[in-house]
């Protein structure tokens, strides 16, 4: 879960020298709260803290020298040209690598919104052809289908799930720079576009990207692997329709963020907005014009070039990562990292950031709060109802990271145990113990530590040895 201003406000502070910080002590929000309004404006509608925070969160560590020392030698060794892939989007990568790809960019879904798919057919390794099992991707909060093919080569998993000879398409949720076509609003002028959260991408963007995979390859059924946020859409999808549980024949989800209650990531000093009566938050959202834009990778100062001189990597800006998601030195391929900030920042609207801050508060997994009286009108009931993972039958595993302060273990648990014992046919935790939410994406051992293990399941499910 990448955004643009969180990445600014994290260089920031590694600028200016925080080096270590606990999560308790910074974002102690009644204090915040106290500091930047006052009690007057809330009338009484200032809701408790989650009662499910942790009371004193793991610290986040900076680097230390020795770390930092390792970072320049590394860069110096490999040289300070740039990545090959560097500034390059999904569809450019993957014809840089000869992979069979189309584009699907008129994918229009139920309540107008039209997105861009990319199928990968295959390559020398294992050419197109009919049949073939269908793997999607789908990304997570402030990203796009270029989440997938950021580390070198055949590192990326969806490489080495086209070689291993599966056909892959990518996803790209409504309001990425990919997705941003409508029947009738513009993305740019009506504010009205971006009403939507996870919630909207489950309902109407995944059947749609469902129906086209079937009219294009045959194959009713597909195998899901969803990040962050892209296990939220899985879990919405099946359990508000149900019928999409035949169409899975088996749902990885990495980090998923369902239940988010234990959080202690950078993101909860986003609750002061969610304090705030609905109508200082639609005053936010307009200011907004409705979402968080993503970066430019090739504009001037974009965190990219910020972050191509060797000192500025291996100083402010693998600290601001680290400062984000919490300290993985070893995991982080430093001369990778103006690649990685080329690809993972993209647009969403702020809505859908709304809708997991309620969940940060609430500790549950709820449909969006629209306040007492709309929320009456809309659900019934004064409070928005739980999502019902209870309906979730699809055979689904479980992937968490010990260091993940967005998802954290305790909460992925609560996930697993919200869904029926028998649709959980894994549950793995990583086996690196610094192992934090965006190293599912830039580990430099993802594929040894996470995407081998999956492709192995996906071999017994090919081969008849799971059902």
């Amino acid at each position: 879960m990448f955004t643009l201003i969180s990445f600014q406000l994290a260089a920031l502070l590694s600028f200016i020298g925080i080096r270590q910080f606990c999560a308790g002590q910074l974002f102690n929000i009644n204090s915040v709260l106290n500091e930047l309004f006052p009690e007057d404006i809330y009338q009484g509608q200032r809701s408790r803290s989650p009662i499910c925070v942790h009371d004193i969160p793991s610290p986040i560590h900076f680097e230390e020298e020795s770390e930092r020392m390792n970072c320049y030698q590394e860069v110096s060794q490999r040289g300070r040209s740039p990545h090959p892939d560097q500034n390059k989007r999904t569809n450019e990568v993957l014809a840089a690598y000869d992979y069979d790809m189309v584009t699907y960019d008129n994918v229009i879904t139920k309540d107008g919104y039209t997105l861009t798919l990319f199928r990968i057919r295959g390559n020398k390794k294992s050419p197109p052809k009919i049949g073939k099992p269908v793997v999607l991707l789908f990304h997570g909060l402030g990203t796009a289908s270029d989440q997938w093919v950021l580390q070198y080569g055949d590192r990326n998993l969806a490489f080495k799930l086209a070689d291993a000879g599966y056909e892959v398409w990518l996803a790209n949720a409504r309001g990425t720079d990919y997705s941003r076509q409508h029947t009738k609003l513009n993305a740019e002028r009506d504010i009205e576009y971006w009403n939507f959260s996870f919630h909207e991408i489950a309902l109407y963007d995944f059947p749609a990207i469902l129906d086209v995979i079937s009219s294009e390859t045959g194959e009713e059924n597909i195998y899901f692997i969803g990040h962050s946020m892209g296990g939220a859409v899985y879990a919405i999808a099946l359990a508000e329709m149900p019928e999409l549980n035949q169409r899975v024949r088996a749902g990885f989800l990495l980090a998923p963020a369902i239940f988010l209650g234990h959080s202690y990531s950078p993101y909860r000093i986003l609750q002061p907005i969610l304090e705030l009566p609905l109508q200082m938050q639609a005053m936010i959202n307009r200011a907004l014009r409705g979402r968080l834009e993503g970066s430019n990778p090739t504009a001037f100062l974009s965190p990219a070039q910020l972050c191509t001189p060797t000192a500025m990597r291996c100083d402010l800006c693998g600290n601001a990562i680290f400062f984000l998601y919490g300290y993985d030195g070893r995991q982080l391929n430093f001369t990778n990292v103006p690649n990685i900030l080329s690809k993972i920042f993209n647009t969403h609207s702020f809505k859908t950031l709304l809708h997991f801050g309620q969940n940060f508060r609430s500790c549950l997994f709820r449909k969006y709060d629209y306040g007492r009286r709309a929320n009456l009108k809309m659900y019934g009931q004064v409070q928005p109802p739980s999502y019902s993972l209870h309906k979730i039958v699809a055979p689904t595993y479980i992937y968490y990271g010990d260091s993940d302060n967005f998802v954290p273990p305790i909460d992925v648990a609560t996930t697993r145990d919200a869904l029926p014992p028998e649709t959980v046919q894994g549950y793995s935790r990583v086996n690196w113990t610094l192992f934090n939410h965006v190293d599912f994406m830039v580990a430099k051992d993802a594929d040894v530590l996470v995407y081998n293990g999956i492709l192995e399941i996906l071999e017994d499910y090919k081969f008849g040895r799971r059902k």
